[in-house]
């Protein structure tokens, strides 16, 4: 369980751009991980049309 799921929004990396989710732990990014994949966080930030730099 992560404090905090970011879902929805379109990951920028290195590789270019993915869909995916990213969930916080601790004040700190604890998983990148694929859509929907991550069920369970204390909040659950809809990032859907936004690009997210972990």
């Amino acid at each position: 369980m992560f404090d905090t799921l970011i879902r929805g929004g379109m990951l920028v990396n290195a590789d270019g751009l993915s869909r995916g989710d990213i969930g916080i732990a601790a004040d700190k990014v604890a998983a990148v991980v694929a859509p929907g994949e991550a069920a369970e966080a204390g909040t659950v930030i809809d990032a859907s049309g936004c690009f997210l730099l972990p």
